[in-house]
């Protein structure tokens, strides 16, 4: 039974905060981000239609796929 417990403990100590945060930070950024970023970017006439402002592209650009994963990672 001991063999099972460090084995037990092995596995847990690969499991590090960062590699945890940047492990779903990707996730987030692939499943999340990309496809929006990607659908906005074929069709640039939403934005126009709905007055957007440079500083609310910048936000959309900068905060989707750096600020929501940075989000996410905090809370786990």
């Amino acid at each position: 039974m001991t063999s099972d417990a460090a084995e037990t403990t092995d596995r847990r100590s690969h499991l590090r905060p960062l590699h945890v945060a940047g492990s779903l930070v990707a996730l987030v950024t692939v499943a999340l981000a990309q496809p929006l970023l990607d659908l906005l970017g074929r069709n640039a006439a939403f934005l126009v239609a709905h007055n957007t402002g440079p500083l609310d592209v910048l936000g959309l650009g900068v905060g989707l796929p750096i600020v929501a994963p940075l989000v996410a990672a905090a809370v786990v």
